[in-house]
């Protein structure tokens, strides 16, 4: 709120989203900061005395995850606002969404962080010398417990053995608000194909040349993710080949492609080439269609860290009902996740059990 300004209100999951949860209720002065203003390399040590006790908004729109991270963490620890509140590449939702926001604020920090919409964000750096007022009341577990559940089978080549092929999914989900259900039945779709994946190579005799890793991944929303900790623990010292497929949401009624991203896969990484390859040739006789382009997933994130080439697999179309009600069984057509389900366990098949030397 300003006198000269007036009054705007910003509504949960449509303008902001809550990154760090931590409960607030006040009103407090509103500064629009700069990496100058706070000091960050190369401007210095600033006073920054002057903002504490205040809530601070900053601009990441532009900044790679890195450096936004960086940006953040900076701010929070040196400055310790009462509220942080960053402009992020995004726009305002027309209905209530549950968007999965990337964490860079570690547990520990005791301000309350808020990614706000790009057009919100304007508004309010607009604002930025006036008030504002949040009432923010968070539901946390402490010491939450969470298991991945991976499964693993072991190659039988005594020279393809040490190649690793990990086929992962998540099978946790956004949850439900008090008033709102979330059931999420695209992204089961990626569990069920893992575990059709699961069931095939698990039946057969043959066993495959190479090993194999089925991975169902928990706590994919929060910072502390299922397949950071698993990677960091299997893959993290020395250099391992090993190609990981991210299985995201499938089945959606109204999605006519599957959209492959295949932008951490590097031209002379022998495994994600011959996929890639492999995939193409299953996608025609099963009669699906792939298109490419970018998509986000923190779980790759966490194979680039392992330096494991991925592929991501999901489905087209689909981000305005993603998240959102509309992601219910009623929405999901069992020919949408046929097709894409046997391509994909056939493609597997192929790479671990000598289809591809």
């Amino acid at each position: 709120t300003g006198e000269a300004t007036g009054t705007i209100d910003l509504e949960f999951r449509k303008d902001y989203y809550i990154v760090s949860p931590y409960n607030i209720n006040g009103t407090y002065d509103l500064r629009y900061v700069t990496t100058r203003d706070v000091g960050v390399f190369p401007f210095g040590n600033r006073n920054v005395d002057h903002l504490r006790g205040k809530a601070l908004i900053i601009d990441i729109r532009g900044l790679d995850g890195l450096a936004a991270s960086m940006f953040i963490g900076y701010v929070n620890s040196r400055v310790e606002p009462v509220a942080l509140l960053y402009v992020s590449d995004w726009e305002s939702q027309d209905i209530i969404k549950k968007s999965t926001i990337d964490r860079s604020v570690t547990n520990g920090i005791k301000s309350i962080n808020i990614s706000v919409s790009s057009d919100k964000g304007e508004e309010l750096i607009r604002k930025s010398n006036s008030k504002i007022s949040l009432n923010i009341e968070c539901e946390s577990v402490k010491n939450p417990i969470s298991s991945n559940v991976v499964g693993i089978i072991p190659g039988s080549d005594e020279s393809l053995k040490d190649e690793f092929v990990i086929v992962g999914s998540s099978f946790d989900s956004v949850g439900d608000d008090e008033n709102t259900r979330y059931p999420s039945s695209m992204e089961a779709g990626g569990t069920a194909i893992g575990l059709e994946i699961a069931r095939v190579l698990g039946s057969i005799k043959e066993r495959p040349e190479r090993t194999v890793i089925l991975a169902f991944w928990d706590s994919t929303q929060s910072i502390d993710r299922g397949s950071k900790n698993f990677l960091h623990k299997h893959f993290a010292s020395g250099y391992r080949k090993a190609f990981y497929i991210d299985l995201k949401n499938f089945g959606f009624n109204e999605s006519k492609n599957l959209i492959v991203d295949t932008t951490n896969t590097l031209p002379k990484e022998f495994l994600a080439q011959n996929y890639i390859k492999a995939l193409k040739k299953h996608a025609r006789r099963n009669d699906v269609k792939i298109v490419y382009g970018k998509i986000g997933s923190p779980i790759t994130q966490d194979t680039l860290k392992s330096d494991i080439n991925s592929i991501i697999i999901d489905s087209e179309g689909i981000d305005d009902d993603i998240r959102t009600p509309n992601d219910n069984i009623d929405n999901i057509d069992i020919r949408k996740l046929k097709g894409p389900g046997q391509m994909l366990v056939d493609t597997v098949y192929d790479i671990v059990c000598g289809g591809i030397r």
